[in-house]
């Protein structure tokens, strides 16, 4: 019969294997689904996650969820605050819902998005290498401001990825401006059964 401590041991270790687990599974996940979405989304949005926080902004009435989802992984209280004030409100505007990231938790594979706005140090050194190797050879994925200064992480090899200086006055107005555009031309590109209704 174990000890106390053997116990407590074994179960740590299990606790860590379950976490690896997970993670192995969110990432095979996403790159399968990268393969038969029509506009590449970070993952199935199926898999339960431990997000900071989840702001609807939006009724819950689109049939594509990840078309009203802004994905922020960055310390929006502090370093960005004035940031994160600006999607709040351009979420607002333009019907849609903002979900934050869990510092180390793999919330990147796991949430369906139209774009992401991410300081790596906070997704995670380990997952963010990981994130970028995943989909390096799978084409064309979800947008992503990378809004850290870091020169040791890797940046993305997709399209639509940019590094921004936020120590430029107008970089806060660039990433605002850049979302309302992409989700006015999402509009505009959506055959007309699947337009969001107006009025």
């Amino acid at each position: 019969m174990g000890t106390r401590g053997d116990r407590r041991e074994k179960s740590e270790s299990g606790g860590h294997a379950q976490t690896e687990d997970r993670r192995n599974f969110l990432k095979r996940l996403v790159v399968a689904a990268s393969g038969v979405t029509a506009l590449t989304v970070t993952g199935s949005g199926l898999a339960h996650s431990s997000v900071q926080g989840e702001m609807n902004l939006a009724p819950p009435t689109s049939e594509l969820p990840w078309r009203r989802t802004i994905f922020c992984q960055f310390d929006g209280e502090e370093n960005h605050k004035v940031l994160f004030e600006g999607l709040t409100k351009c979420a607002r505007e333009i019907d849609c819902q903002i979900i934050r990231g869990t510092d180390g938790h793999p919330d990147i594979y796991a949430y369906g998005c139209f774009v992401q706005i991410l300081d790596r140090t906070l997704v995670g050194d380990e997952m963010w290498r990981e994130y970028a190797a995943a989909y390096k050879d799978a084409g064309d994925i979800t947008p992503c401001f990378i809004i850290d200064d870091r020169k040791d992480l890797p940046l993305p090899s997709w399209k639509f990825a940019k590094q921004i200086d936020m120590q430029d006055p107008s970089a806060v107005n660039t990433i605002v401006e850049t979302i309302r555009q992409m989700k006015t031309e999402m509009n505009l590109r959506l055959p007309d059964i699947f337009q969001e209704p107006k009025g």
